[in-house]
């Protein structure tokens, strides 16, 4: 285990994340996505104890454990949500084919106009599609949720016979339906 601390570990960090945006691939948008990715990790790190700081104050002025209890949900809630867009935003230069159309999708994300909700619903399939990937985020929210109380797979088990064949029939058709079985080239074939 690394025990060293402060800048030169964070130095350190950053370059094994620039450099696994070049395992990507040797463009200057593979290396953009590794440092911005070291750069969110070192930028959480450093501001950790402020972060936590302020927990503790909020708990603090809350005196109802309900009002503790929400705000702890609320705020795990927050991170998930935070780590997803950030993650997401440095994957906009990791599937882009230069850093200009990387900043032109940057730029569109923030037009007040949204014209580019048009472009991503285009026709009724297109609805239909939006549809089934939010009841399939539904049901892995769902299912998160039922495992975090208890096993997910023991819930299943003690359901009766009909019930478990439902749910696996209702799996195979969900990869049938949804599964891509074109013939497309795996992302790292391009270089």
């Amino acid at each position: 285990k690394n025990r060293s601390k402060g800048w030169p570990r964070r130095a350190a960090l950053f370059i094994v994340f620039v450099l696994i945006g070049l395992w990507h691939g040797a463009n200057w948008t593979f290396v953009v996505f590794g440092g911005l990715n070291g750069f969110f990790i070192i930028f959480s790190e450093v501001t950790k104890s402020l972060r936590d700081r302020f927990m503790r104050f909020i708990s603090a002025r809350n005196e109802s454990t309900t009002a503790n209890s929400i705000a702890i949900k609320f705020h795990k809630c927050w991170q998930i949500v935070f780590t997803l867009s950030l993650f997401s935003f440095a994957a906009i230069f990791f599937r882009a084919d230069s850093i200009s159309d990387a900043l032109v999708v940057i730029g569109n994300i923030f037009q007040s106009d949204n014209s580019h909700l048009t472009l991503f619903i285009r026709s009724k399939q297109d609805i239909y599609e939006l549809a089934i990937m939010g009841l399939a985020i539904l049901s892995m929210e769902v299912i998160q949720w039922q495992h975090s109380r208890s096993s997910a797979l023991r819930a299943v088990e003690r359901k009766p016979l009909w019930f478990r064949w439902a749910v696996y029939y209702s799996l195979i058709f969900s990869i049938l339906m949804l599964g891509q079985f074109d013939s497309v080239p795996f992302i790292y074939f391009q270089f």
